[in-house]
């Protein structure tokens, strides 16, 4: 079962400070340009397709430029070889803050070295296509305790249509207890 739902600021302060306290694991860009991958935390097998996944996916599907200070560093717009330098230097690197921009929704994500990684939508009028997954059981049961026992998972991002920024989420149904409305436990 999938569903979206807006948050707060309150809970989006929640979902990025948890965001903040792991390191960046693995990094990797999709055959499809310009779609890039940050796995953070402790990395496991991907049942799917063998190679690594982190308790958290940052997925970005837009353009993106790294930044230090005013200078590009990298981006999506590299060559291949550059921007692969450019993803595996921030592995082991913490991110510190996430931010995104109010009426953009674009996302900026600040590490512990200065750099930042910046989205950078230039379709007009399209919502910035990023998504920052929880994967793993126990990060998702730190930020929201009632899903203890439910395989699920939870993804911050921007609604296509409503242009918000809210929690998407994918549960199983039946490991659902009897009686528990999911709507009255999330977050």
């Amino acid at each position: 079962m999938y569903a979206y739902r807006e948050i707060d600021d309150h809970q989006l302060r929640r979902f990025t400070e948890l965001v903040c306290e792991f390191p960046v694991s693995h990094t990797w860009a999709s055959a499809v340009k310009p779609a890039v991958f940050l796995e953070l935390g402790a990395l496991r097998p991907c049942p799917r397709t063998g190679s690594p996944s982190g308790q958290i996916c940052m997925m970005i599907e837009t353009d993106w430029n790294m930044r230090q200070g005013a200078r590009v560093v990298g981006g999506s717009r590299f060559d291949d070889a550059a921007l692969e330098a450019s993803l595996q230097s921030l592995v082991g690197q913490h991110v510190v803050e996430i931010a995104i921009r109010e009426t953009s929704k674009e996302l900026t994500v600040y590490f512990g070295d200065g750099r930042c990684f910046e989205t950078l939508t230039t379709w007009e009028h399209d919502a910035p296509a990023w998504h920052i997954s929880l994967k793993d059981k126990d990060v998702i049961s730190r930020i929201a305790p009632s899903w203890d026992g439910i395989d699920a998972s939870f993804a911050l991002c921007v609604d296509k249509e409503s242009y918000l920024v809210g929690i998407g989420y994918s549960y199983n149904e039946d490991t659902v207890k009897p009686g528990v409305e999911i709507n009255d436990i999330l977050l």
